[in-house]
């Protein structure tokens, strides 16, 4: 068997996601893997990207996110030392919304999405063993949000108190009652279900009528 590649070879060995792993099969992995570095502010990938392979971080940390409609939600506001990209071992894809950003100077390695076939072929019982130290590390990052989740409740719970000690907040929310119970009155439905009526053409002739009648 062919000596890997030096780098490969101490990045993997100082993985605590690896750890289960002998020295010989770290060495046999090591054969399919090639190293990976980003500088801070740089993305691991972005979303609409190819997936090119499965990351393991070994050293540095990151923020996972999810982007849809200009709208950026932080899913995992700091991650390091661990599994990213996992769903792309089972096969090709694009990965969507998601995207991984460097906030520190990362490296590690990653398994290359054309010889993941190759290595499950090749190494079988090694291939259930990455899989098992992949599975840990989904673990690891649901274990992080959901506690980012329990984080983010209890500071609302905390905003909604202080919203509820505000001098006139009650008086306000009276108010918005009686609104809203005018709003929804039958005799409201009934003006709302004839002005629905009202032919679309007419519209702005109403319009104007209020704008010079009724204003000020």
């Amino acid at each position: 068997m062919p000596e890997p590649p030096a780098i490969v070879l101490d990045r993997i060995s100082d993985s605590m996601q690896l750890r289960h792993l002998t020295a010989e099969e770290k060495k046999i992995l090591a054969q399919y893997l090639a190293p990976f570095d980003f500088e801070p502010e740089c993305y691991l990938w972005h979303k609409d990207d190819q997936c090119i392979g499965i990351y393991l971080l070994t050293h540095g940390n990151v923020e996972i996110s999810m982007e849809n409609t200009g709208f950026k939600e932080i899913i995992v506001p700091e991650f390091g030392n661990g599994f990213l990209g996992e769903s792309g071992y089972f096969g090709p894809k694009i990965w969507g919304h998601s995207s991984v950003k460097a906030l520190t100077k990362c490296n590690g390695v990653f398994l290359p999405s054309d010889r993941i076939a190759e290595f499950q072929t090749n190494q079988p019982e090694l291939a259930h063993k990455f899989e098992r130290c992949m599975f840990k590390s989904v673990s690891d990052k649901l274990e992080s949000a959901n506690q980012r989740i329990l984080s983010l409740r209890h500071n609302l719970n905390l905003v909604m108190k202080k919203v509820e000690e505000l001098p006139g907040i009650q008086q306000a929310r009276t108010q918005v009652d009686d609104i809203l119970g005018e709003l929804l009155s039958p005799d409201m439905a009934l003006k709302l279900e004839f002005i629905n009526q009202i032919p679309e053409q007419l519209w702005p002739d109403i319009l104007e009528y209020v704008k010079h009648n009724l204003s000020g």
